[in-house]
């Protein structure tokens, strides 16, 4: 494994969301051009699957709005040669930070269900989050990129998004929500709200977990 933890300073970002129904996400990408934000890649579908305790306490923690919460997530891209990230993800209110570790490149999903299935990846990820913990959520969504220079913002806008159990996993729930983000480091927080303040901006800030609706969905179904 090869270790790519990452600062916890030079990622102490902001995360900022905004949702919209299915098949409106153009709304978002109209104002993104109209003030500046240019694509920054090419659009993508972005996988991950999460872990929690056998009593989710993870997921307890963000609906009960524990100020200081952890998520922690295999993830990787549907692209030939895609590198696999155990992301440790940490956040405090809406400023968070990643630790992250590369397992190298993967050729195929069924792959990656023989890493999560091993029991030398469940320890490392059990040992780097100090629980005990097995993969219980898949989600997917396709992602596109976007970045605005002047005010030193980034933007990422998920559509598409869908919900396998790792018990359950042939069944795939889609969800009809659509999501605006924005990412940017805590100094540029004025860029943020000016940009906001906008009379054109319609959007309203919102708390949205992938992995919290992903798991009230499946849960409500009886899938984990």
């Amino acid at each position: 494994m090869e270790n790519r933890q990452q600062d916890k300073k030079d990622n102490n970002r902001f995360e900022r969301k905004y949702i919209l129904d299915k098949n409106c996400s153009w709304k978002f990408k109209d104002f993104l051009i109209r003030k500046n934000f240019f694509k920054q890649f090419e659009k993508r579908k972005v996988n991950s699957i999460y872990f929690d305790t056998n009593n989710f306490s993870y997921l307890i923690d963000n609906l009960d709005g524990v100020s200081n919460r952890l998520k922690v997530r295999l993830r990787w891209y549907d692209q030939i040669g895609s590198t696999l990230n155990l992301e440790l993800k940490k956040k405090t209110g809406f400023v968070g930070w990643k630790e992250i570790y590369n397992f190298g490149k993967f050729i195929s999903v069924s792959e990656v269900f023989k890493l999560i299935n091993s029991g030398k990846f469940i320890n490392i990820v059990c040992n780097l989050a100090n629980k005990n913990l097995q993969p219980v959520l898949k989600t997917s969504y396709f992602r596109e990129y976007f970045i605005n220079y002047s005010y030193k913002l980034r933007s990422t806008i998920d559509t598409n998004l869908e919900f396998r159990s790792i018990k359950n996993y042939n069944l795939n729930i889609c969800h009809n929500k659509e999501i605006l983000e924005f990412k940017y480091d805590r100094k540029y927080d004025d860029n943020y709200r000016n940009l906001i303040s906008e009379r054109k901006f319609k959007f309203r800030l919102q708390k949205f977990s992938k992995y919290v609706i992903g798991m009230s969905i499946l849960k409500r179904n009886f899938l984990v």
